[in-house]
């Protein structure tokens, strides 16, 4: 059976979330050398991604710049993310400078930089950060929960109104946290209603 791109996406990534650096930069090698695929985004993406999380930061770099296309918003994401988790603020800054403000349009990225600037008392980097998501008039996306009821999945946006059941789900979460305010009797604080 011969591995198609999305097998060398997918073995990237595993090798990434487990930190096998070597054993990543031998299969996108071979996924080149021996299988004669040319690497797209999703491949540069992983690779950064791999070295990132491993705190190789200035591999990272290197690999960027040595990429043959300009790198898009994921690439940049990853990078930044492991900037974060490894508090190198540094190369954060650099990458800001360089090209932040044209490839990424996700304001978490911005709110990240902005928060590492404020983490290491760069006020006027964190502060012209947040002038810059005004700027650009960009929105943090709501946050999404769900729950899985039998054999139905229910996804809930921040702040929204239009579940089919949501005047249901109001009384019942009413009547929740009307009952954790009562104080508990004995082992039984309260009783869950059925929906």
């Amino acid at each position: 059976m011969k591995p198609t791109k999305a097998t060398f996406v997918g073995l990237l990534s595993a090798c990434s979330h487990a930190g096998l650096v070597d054993e990543g930069r031998s299969l996108y090698i071979s996924m080149i050398n021996s299988y004669g695929m040319l690497p797209n985004m999703e491949h540069y993406s992983c690779m950064v991604d791999l070295l990132g999380r491993a705190g190789r930061i200035s591999d990272a770099c290197n690999f960027i710049r040595t990429m043959p296309m300009e790198p898009d918003g994921n690439i940049l994401g990853c990078l930044l993310a492991a900037c974060r988790v490894h508090n190198m603020v540094e190369p954060a800054h650099l990458l800001a400078n360089e090209s932040l403000q044209d490839k990424l349009e996700d304001s978490g990225y911005y709110i990240l930089l902005s928060n590492m600037y404020a983490s290491t008392k760069k006020w006027k980097d964190a502060s012209r950060v947040r002038v810059l998501i005004k700027e650009k008039g960009l929105r943090k996306k709501p946050g999404k929960s769900w729950i899985q009821i039998g054999h139905s999945t229910h996804i809930f946006d921040a702040r929204d109104t239009t579940h089919s059941e949501f005047n249901k789900i109001q009384v019942f979460l009413e009547t929740l946290m009307s009952e954790m305010k009562e104080p508990c009797v004995m082992d039984t604080c309260f009783s869950l209603p059925s929906l």
